[in-house]
């Protein structure tokens, strides 16, 4: 399945680091057993091993739970959401965004990685976003860049989704379409691609840091600046916020 379907079929704060809140929130816990209903494709035993449950970081036992099939986690509104488990061998980085409306984490798994992001509010809904996103000032858009030689992640590209009281609208999905093939100018421009950050509400600037290749870039390995803005429909463009 490709990254974009990968969210897709997934989908049902001022962004800097929060505390984790010392507090734990006066609703239900994860309920594993409401996760039965969720199909999944169990790994193969015997090239794989015997399956083990993930553990959950300390600090969020609270609000999500594993065994060996699913992740659990609460909703603001005391159901559970859930993801399909069986491909994750490892959790980290898990975290809060907007207190405690986004659960974030990042997972690594056998020839995939990701990052997953549920919104508790509401009945909840999971997707991946292929690496930890950024969120705009106000909160009200979410941002995530994760590119991979080896087209392995959840994302491969670029999106933008607008904040909703209850999940998200996608704005832009700029990632690879279903034989891997990335957009050209992720293609063309062959390196490590970051986030430098959003210039208010409407913009987020990035960075290209290039590998070498051969035949060499006439341009080189200097970092390259691009942007991508409401204006211009989130397409990115070589350059830097206006």
């Amino acid at each position: 399945m490709t990254a974009l379907a990968s969210f897709l079929v997934l989908t049902a704060c001022q962004i800097q680091r929060p505390a984790m809140s010392l507090s734990q929130p006066a609703v239900a816990p994860p309920d594993l057993a409401a996760c039965q209903s969720l199909r999944i494709e169990p790994m193969d035993p015997e090239e794989f091993g015997p399956p083990e449950a993930i553990p959950v970081p300390d600090g969020f036992h609270h609000a999500a739970a594993t065994d060996v099939s699913y992740i659990a986690v609460s909703t603001l509104g005391g159901s559970t959401v859930c993801v399909d488990n069986t491909k994750t061998g490892e959790i980290t980085e898990m975290e809060w965004f907007s207190g405690e409306r986004f659960l974030g984490w990042q997972w690594w798994g056998y020839e995939g990685f990701g990052y997953k992001i549920v919104d508790r509010q509401g009945d909840g809904s999971i997707m991946d976003v292929g690496a930890r996103p950024h969120f705009s000032p106000s909160a009200n858009r979410m941002a995530s860049l994760q590119v991979s030689g080896a087209g392995w992640g959840g994302l491969e590209g670029f999106a933008v989704w607008q904040v909703k009281p209850h999940g998200f609208d996608l704005l832009s999905a700029q990632v690879a379409d279903e034989q891997g093939t990335l957009p050209q100018i992720i293609a063309d421009n062959f390196g490590q691609w970051s986030f430098v950050g959003w210039r208010g509400e409407d913009c987020m600037q990035m960075a290209l840091d290039p590998f070498r290749v051969s035949p060499a870039d006439p341009r080189g390995t200097a970092r390259r600046i691009y942007f991508a803005d409401k204006d211009n429909a989130w397409e990115i463009m070589e350059g830097r916020c206006s």
